[in-house]
């Protein structure tokens, strides 16, 4: 029986890595793929580890492993050394492994200390022209190689925020479309329509479920996302709103705060339109203050968004283009 053996930090697993193991498993029986990990590195290896399972979680010859020894050698170039002590230590903890594949020079290497056969694929990353270094530096330029089982760990949030009737709703849909991508509507709002709930019945058990359904919200649509998710509110939002209504904030709430990549504060300079939920249309220089104090105190740097509908929209793809499509990327690449 032909047992291989595949190491790697998968930092992040890119469809090269998935290449790697395809080979591997095209030239054995069975294939033991290690994830090895310590904890400084920039992406938690716990994580890893879980793409690499998911990927191939309904692959039965594939057994995935993870590695989290600290006092294990490490080099980014292929080592003698290194890889000396490495297939010892590999030899001793699956002694039936007896191939082993690799992308890089180590492997030839392995093979040698370990005593076993050796089969190098695409060290010059010409099939697979890609490599975790270049995701790490700039994910949305490579998005095409990476599997999606990571691609909602790079998906980048844009919180559209700010108090009421300033067309967050709006905004949010119109970007969304824009950049071929999903959204997360405010289900607050949602949750007024889907019943006869008022805003002079709300109370702090409502807004424990608002915070919820929005925190599970985002998490499950970053699954869905191109690349960036626009969000209409946020858990700061339903902590403003809880003040107001309530006079106080309960931990289970906070609990649901989330980081955002960016966020667009639109301001008030937008007639007020009272739908039937809304009930602050004489507090809006007072809400637009708390909505921007929330942020100044949590340090959040934040893009004011203002001017005609027209103008609002090209300020906030200027913000998006400028903060978080930079390097590339973008919907044109």
């Amino acid at each position: 029986m032909r047992v291989g053996l595949i190491i790697g930090k998968f930092m992040p697993l890119t469809k090269g890595h998935i290449g790697l193991i395809e080979f591997g498993l095209q030239n054995c029986d069975k294939l033991i793929v290690a994830v090895c990990s310590i904890k400084s590195e920039p992406i938690n290896g716990d994580l890893r580890f879980e793409w690499v399972k998911k990927h191939f979680y309904n692959n039965k010859k594939v057994q995935v492993e993870h590695i989290t020894r600290e006092d294990l050698p490490d080099d980014t170039e292929s080592n003698r050394y290194v890889s000396k002590v490495w297939g010892e230590y590999l030899q001793s903890l699956y002694p039936e492994v007896n191939i082993v594949f690799a992308s890089e020079k180590y492997g030839e290497y392995l093979g040698e200390y370990m005593n076993i056969q050796y089969k190098i694929f695409d060290v010059e990353r010409k099939t697979i022209p890609i490599s975790a270094t270049l995701v790490r530096q700039n994910p949305f330029k490579y998005w095409n190689y990476i599997p999606e089982v990571v691609k909602p760990y790079y998906v980048k949030k844009v919180c559209i925020y700010g108090s009421d009737s300033c067309g967050k709703s709006t905004l949010t849909i119109d970007l969304a479309k824009h950049y071929k991508t999903a959204f997360v509507p405010e289900l607050a709002r949602n949750m007024f329509e889907w019943s006869d709930l008022q805003t002079e019945n709300l109370n702090i058990n409502h807004l424990e479920q608002f915070a919820k359904l929005q925190y599970d919200a985002v998490l499950s649509m970053t699954h869905f996302a191109n690349k960036i998710l626009f969000c209409d509110s946020d858990n700061i939002t339903t902590q403003v709103y809880s003040m107001v209504y309530c006079g106080f904030i309960t931990d289970e709430i906070k609990k649901y705060e989330l980081n955002y990549d960016l966020f667009l504060f639109l301001d008030i300079d937008t007639p007020y339109i009272e739908d039937g939920q809304r009930d602050l249309g004489d507090r809006r220089k007072e809400m637009r203050q708390k909505f921007m104090s929330e942020l100044d105190i949590r340090g959040i740097q934040y893009i004011l968004i203002n001017g005609s509908w027209e103008e609002r929209f090209s300020k906030a793809v200027k913000a998006i283009e400028e903060n978080i499509f930079k390097g590339g990327g973008g919907i044109s690449d």
